[in-house]
């Protein structure tokens, strides 16, 4: 990147955009669009920054909740048996929980930036 090779970086991330676990698609266009494992990736990064897994946890239960994340997140609970949900739930928490991901993203890209050596894409 810092040679500003655009072919070498379409080389790089073209076949993680469109990776796949279809075997046809696979056979077709090669292993290097085999999708991997996100949490993988997410481990690996885990050595040199400890809290990237958290933070990834955090960001995919709102972007994507179980029942819990729904509950905690989305929904008031009033009683032992009832919940509410409601357009206009305070989201205080998952906003700032949302800001806190993001910031930690940014956080890391600017230490990463830093360093004299790059993260590796490879995995």
């Amino acid at each position: 990147m810092e040679r500003r090779d655009t072919d070498g970086i379409d080389a790089l991330v073209f076949p993680k955009v469109f990776a796949t676990r279809r075997p046809s698609d696979i056979q077709e266009h090669g292993d290097e669009f085999k999708a991997r494992n996100i949490l993988t990736a997410i481990d690996k990064m885990t050595v040199e920054h400890p809290n990237i897994r958290r933070t990834y946890d955090d960001l995919s239960e709102i972007c994507h909740p179980n029942s819990l994340g729904v509950f905690s997140h989305f929904a008031d609970t009033f009683d032992d048996k009832r919940a509410l949900f409601d357009d206009g739930q305070d989201m205080t928490e998952a906003a700032y929980t949302a800001f806190y991901s993001a910031a930690s993203c940014l956080w890391l890209r600017t230490q990463s930036s830093a360093r004299s050596k790059p993260l590796s894409a490879k995995s």
